[in-house]
């Protein structure tokens, strides 16, 4: 039913260009080309030109898109949707508003998908304002049934239009490749710390969202022998800056703990090596909707200490094994985890399979095709 569908995503965060561009890749051999518009840099992540070349070369010169920025990018994103059968917004910032009007009288198909913060981490203001948008779009797209049931409390009026599909993860095609040898040695930390301590790896950006100083505050307040048993990780390579880091590295020498802080960028084989020498992960961040770390340390075999405000019931409703713990009491969670690392790893014994069949592309594919056709199809009749 695809019929060689074309259908224009909008993005506007780098962090994004990677899951996009993959859902682009994994779409195409099924007759959906996907055309991904990277709004920041006015660019096609295919390298595709698109029309009025003339208003990219505007947006182009600094000191022009310094001042016209918002106009030239409305202009450029309208020139292009006509080459479409629909249109595909994703992370609902208020610049939309500007175009999704124009978009709806073009008569093309519109989608609007929540990635998480845009949503979560709206003010009260923000989310008054998005209504136009959800008002507009045909339907609005969230990644877990968990976002979906926060999204109709705040907008009960639009519940008949939400449908959940959730991204693949190329991850755990690379773990589940790479897991296939025994990883018996690591470029990211000293190889003696990786054959005889325990690694936890607390949180997965350098945002302080993460509240990494909470996680250090719990592990200071180990006694020694549990402090010696383990070396920390703490993945800084984006959303932090070095004020923030210097706290955290403070905080961790007060406590007297062997730690790495990862601040350099990591390939892919590198984040895949990170997943797999972590063996036990804690997350205590203040919110999230869907993430992928999380998912690919259950891939890895980690043992997960989580937060338990996060809105992950829908991977222990699929039968998903972590450690949920309040903030009051990270310090005995992690005790407990370390003690007893053998019988908590065992309780993770499944999470490899499970994760696998529900998150893995494979399997997820068809649910982004069966949307797209369905938005089309509600639009021919």
């Amino acid at each position: 039913m695809s019929f060689n569908m074309k259908v224009l995503l909008l993005y506007q965060y780098l962090n994004h260009t990677s899951t996009v561009s993959s859902l682009a890749d994994h779409l195409k051999p099924e007759g959906i080309n996907v055309d991904c518009l990277d709004l920041p840099t006015l660019s096609f992540t295919s390298g595709k030109v698109g029309h009025s070349r003339f208003i990219r070369f505007l947006y182009n010169i600094k000191l022009i898109r310094h001042f016209f920025s918002k106009v030239l990018k409305t202009k450029y994103v309208l020139s292009q949707i006509q080459d479409y059968d629909i249109i595909d917004i994703h992370s609902y910032s208020l610049f939309y508003n500007e175009i999704i009007p124009t978009i709806k009288k073009s008569g093309k198909p519109l989608i609007i998908m929540i990635w998480g913060s845009d949503f979560y981490r709206a003010s009260a203001e923000d989310l008054e304002a998005k209504r136009l948008g959800f008002t507009l779009a045909d339907i609005v797209h969230l990644e877990s049934e968990q976002v979906r049931c926060d999204f109709i409390k705040v907008y009960p009026e639009y519940k008949n239009k939400t449908y959940v599909v959730q991204f693949g993860l190329n991850q755990l095609d690379w773990l589940k490749q790479a897991m296939e040898t025994p990883l018996s040695a690591t470029t990211l930390i000293d190889n003696q710390l990786f054959n005889h301590k325990l690694i936890v790896t607390c949180g997965y950006n350098g945002s302080k969202g993460q509240q990494h100083l909470k996680m250090v505050e719990a592990i200071n307040q180990q006694p020694d022998i549990i402090k010696s048993k383990i070396h920390v990780i703490i993945p800084f390579t984006y959303g932090g800056d070095n004020h923030y880091k210097n706290e955290i590295s403070c905080a961790l020498n007060q406590g007297h703990i062997s730690y790495t802080i990862l601040d350099k960028h990591l390939s892919d084989e590198q984040m895949v090596e990170l997943r797999r020498i972590s063996h036990i992960t804690v997350n205590i961040q203040i919110t999230d909707s869907f993430s992928a770390s999380i998912q690919e340390h259950f891939m890895a075999g980690s043992v997960q200490i989580i937060g338990d405000w996060l809105p992950y019931d829908v991977f222990y409703n699929q039968g998903l094994y972590a450690l949920k713990t309040s903030i009051e009491r990270l310090k005995e969670a992690i005790t407990e985890v370390i003690n007893n690392y053998s019988q908590y790893l065992a309780l993770c014994k499944n999470n490899q399979n499970i994760i696998y069949r529900f998150s893995a592309w494979s399997y997820i594919v068809p649910k982004w095709v069966a949307l797209y056709n369905y938005v089309y199809q509600q639009e021919q009749q």
